[in-house]
């Protein structure tokens, strides 16, 4: 997997063939048509395009330009995702993918302007074309969020944009946009604790990805792979660490977690969403009992500060394994520069083509 920030050539030929046609018109919401639609499992259209043949009344600008399976919407989708991919039945892996694309202030994700303006950028089309594509080789299922999940603010952050304005009325607007990346990425452990908790569909793993993450080796199973990693080693947790920067081998980054479904990874993630809406607690004690066996700890900040404060601590360290980022979760400063010293790996010429890279 490699975490790109920019356009690449390398995948325009899929934001070509699967991201077609897909102009925002006037048609229907996402959860309606998931309803509504036909009946082939494999077909995969983005709901603008998809539109034009079941016209209805309202298509949220944050869902326009996104992948959408064909396929009535399963029960155990939460309000608000949508569907990419599911593979029959008889051939599921049993994993799920699920990503957060949520249009941002800066534009940078997705504008939130007018429904003429509301696309998603080339580059993240083309690498949310290539994980469909990886889900769809190896019977994965993948699930995507367009909206942030509603209220953003935390009560602590509230607090601090009433304190910053010397006491005037709390802008909503303002305070949100100045917690918006944080709280974007908090989204992230929510979806890993709701879908690891779902009562609908047990998946054995969930693989959370950055939006701007995409699986370079088609061919190749990547979750089997890290499921398979985890069993050798008797662990349920598989995070990778920044070591293509020289600063980061023992340093976790939040753009992938996979994790299985066990009793410590739906309590892990609940802790930490819990952790952060609660901030500094009672007299600063922050989580007083976590359901993992840690007592009075602050998990604020974003979600991957929050991990490395924990990396140390038995009660995290003895169910994780940290695996190399430079295969599992490479940093896409690598394809040009990375503005500190670098581990450069063998085959870096290649780029997305590297075999090493997953």
């Amino acid at each position: 997997v490699m975490g790109l920030v920019a356009d690449n050539q390398s995948w325009q030929f899929l934001t070509q063939q699967h991201f077609r046609d897909s102009r925002p018109k006037q048609g229907k919401n996402p959860v309606e048509f998931q309803q509504a639609s036909g009946v082939n499992s494999k077909a995969t259209t983005t709901l603008a395009a998809a539109n034009a043949a079941a016209p209805q009344d309202i298509l949220p600008n944050s869902a326009y330009d996104l992948p959408i399976a064909n396929v009535r919407r399963p029960d155990w989708l939460l309000p608000g995702d949508i569907l990419v991919v599911d593979a029959p039945e008889e051939r599921r892996s049993g994993m799920l993918i699920v990503q957060a694309v949520l249009s941002d202030a800066q534009g940078l994700w997705g504008n939130k302007g007018s429904q003429l303006k509301a696309r998603r950028p080339q580059w993240l089309r083309a690498c949310l074309a290539a994980n469909w594509q990886h889900a769809s080789q190896h019977g994965h299922a993948m699930v995507l969020r367009h909206q942030p999940t509603r209220p953003m603010l935390t009560p602590w952050e509230r607090d601090i944009c009433v304190k910053d304005s010397g006491g005037k009325p709390l802008d909503e607007n303002d305070c949100e946009r100045r917690w918006e990346r944080e709280n974007f990425n908090w989204e992230k452990h929510l979806q890993l604790s709701e879908y690891l908790r779902n009562e609908k569909r047990k998946f054995s793993h969930v693989l959370m990805l950055d939006a701007d993450a995409t699986f370079s080796q088609v061919k190749r199973n990547t979750l089997k792979q890290m499921a398979q990693a985890l069993q050798g080693v008797s662990r349920e947790l598989f995070v990778a660490s920044e070591d293509w920067l020289v600063s980061g081998e023992r340093r976790i980054n939040g753009g992938l977690i996979f994790a299985e479904n066990s009793a410590f990874t739906q309590n892990l993630f609940q802790d930490t969403v819990e952790a952060h809406r609660i901030g500094p607690g009672q007299g600063d004690r922050g989580l007083e009992r976590w359901r993992i066996g840690l007592r009075e700890r602050r998990c604020g900040g974003n979600d991957q500060a929050c991990l490395n404060s924990i990396f140390g601590l038995s009660e995290f360290a003895d169910h994780t394994l940290l695996a190399s980022g430079l295969r599992y979760n490479r940093g896409g400063c690598l394809l040009g520069s990375c503005g500190e010293q670098t581990n450069d790996p063998p085959q870096k010429a290649m780029g997305l083509a590297d075999p090493d890279l997953d």
